[in-house]
C-alpha cells in the first residue's frame, strides 16, 4: 500500500536543487531546517544528504510504523517521527510556521480519512491528501524557503474548478519556480 519515490527521481531532484541550497534561509542555529512530511524509507532525505547538503537539519515524518522504523535505523543522524503529518502539525502547535527553509514531499495521493479531522484549522479540510500536504507545508516555509512536491500532473493542468481554486490559493502567496 506504499509507494516509495524512485531513487533516480530523488537523485535528479537533488542535483537540480543543489545550487540553490546555499541561498536558502537559515535558522538561528545556522542550519537550514528541512522537513519531509511523508518520508517513507527516506529516498528524498537520502538524496539530499550527500555532499553539498551538509547545512540541512532534517525532520522526517512517516505514518507507516515499518517505514519509520527502517528509516530511523538507516538514518540515526536525523530526527524521524512515526506520526501522521496532521498529528505532527497539532503537536508543533504553530511553533514551526514560517521557520522552515526546505520542504521535500512525495505526499500520499489518496483520500484523507479520519486524519482530515485532526488539524484544528478548518481551512485545511481538503479531502485529497496531497492538496493538504501542499497547502499545509507551504505555511511552514520561511520567506525565501523552498518546497518541492512530487504531485500529479493535474495540479497544474486541470481546468476543473476545484483545481483552479487550489492553484489560485497556492499561487496567491507563493511563487512557482519550476514544474
Amino acid at each position: 500500500h506504499e509507494y516509495y519515490t524512485p531513487s533516480n527521481v530523488a537523485v535528479a531532484l537533488a542535483q537540480l536543487l543543489r545550487p540553490r541550497i546555499p541561498y536558502l534561509p537559515r535558522h538561528q542555529s545556522g542550519e537550514i531546517l528541512a522537513l519531509e512530511p511523508s518520508a517513507g524509507i527516506g529516498r528524498l532525505v537520502n538524496a539530499f544528504s550527500t555532499p553539498g547538503f551538509e547545512s540541512l537539519s532534517w525532520t522526517a515524518l512517516e505514518y507507516s510504523q515499518l517505514s519509520a522504523a527502517l528509516l530511523r535505523r538507516a538514518r540515526p543522524d536525523i530526527t524521524v517521527q512515526h506520526t501522521s503529518f496532521e498529528q505532527w502539525i497539532v503537536s508543533t502547535a504553530g511553533r514551526l510556521d514560517g521557520k522552515l527553509g526546505l520542504v521535500l514531499c512525495n505526499p500520499p495521493f489518496g483520500q484523507r480519512g479520519a486524519e482530515a479531522a485532526i488539524d484544528p484549522d478548518l481551512s485545511y479540510r481538503e479531502k485529497r491528501a496531497y492538496w493538504y500536504f501542499v497547502r499545509r507545508t507551504l505555511r511552514l516555509l520561511t520567506e525565501g524557503g523552498l518546497a518541492v512536491f512530487i504531485i500529479p500532473y493535474g495540479f497544474m493542468s486541470s481546468k476543473a474548478a476545484p483545481f483552479a481554486k487550489l492553484r489560485e490559493q497556492v499561487l496567491r502567496e507563493h511563487h512557482l519556480v519550476a514544474a
